[in-house]
């Protein structure tokens, strides 16, 4: 028996097959990109290698008087609200394909909560990160710290910088909100905010 197949019907059955590959293409890079897509894209269009954090909500201005570095009960401390949104950070992170190479957070309290409850991996204490707000540590020298770190660690690596507004701002000129994330090329110089509206909290 011979099946004689039109030339029409597969013209048609190729444009189906077509629309359909391109539509599961499509929903693909929908549910694994759309995500991520603010942060990749700013890391990728300045080639940064470190992703600065501003800590996660920490209601009030500064430290009260009696402030001791060595006591979280004598800081400003985040919320629960903050924590939530230190884990919606570290979510939003962990969806992208990004490598992070290292974490490193101010020794002030509510950094290193911040980047604890972000759970992306080791975090280490550096003073470089420290606020200067209040004169608790040294302008000059906490920022000359920071940039010898910045300028002696290899490019290809990227690193999370969980620290304060006053230091963001010291380093790239940009204001960020509490919990905001700063894309930041340590080589250029340029930098670039990633919108709160990325991860949103639930």
């Amino acid at each position: 028996m011979k099946i004689i197949i039109s030339t029409n019907f597969l013209r048609e059955t190729l444009k189906m097959l077509k629309f359909w590959a391109t539509l599961l293409v499509a929903t693909f890079i929908t549910h694994n990109c759309f995500a991520a897509t603010a942060l990749e894209v700013s890391i990728t269009e300045i080639k940064a290698d470190v992703l600065f954090i501003r800590h996660a909500l920490a209601p009030g201005i500064g430290d009260p008087k009696n402030f001791l570095l060595s006591d979280c009960d004598t800081q400003r401390n985040l919320n629960e609200e903050g924590r939530k949104h230190s884990k919606e950070i570290g979510k939003y992170i962990l969806s992208t394909n990004l490598k992070i190479d290292k974490i490193y957070a101010s020794e002030w309290c509510r950094c290193y909560e911040t980047a604890l409850h972000m759970n992306l991996g080791n975090v280490k204490l550096f003073s470089g990160l420290n606020s200067f707000f209040q004169n608790h540590s040294d302008k000059g020298k906490t920022l000359q710290l920071l940039h010898k770190y910045l300028e002696e660690k290899p490019s290809n690596q990227l690193i999370i910088m969980v620290t304060h507004q006053v230091v963001i701002s010291a380093v790239t000129n940009l204001y960020t909100k509490s919990g905001q994330l700063v894309a930041y090329n340590s080589k250029t110089g340029e930098s670039q905010k990633i919108p709160m509206s990325s991860f949103p909290l639930k």
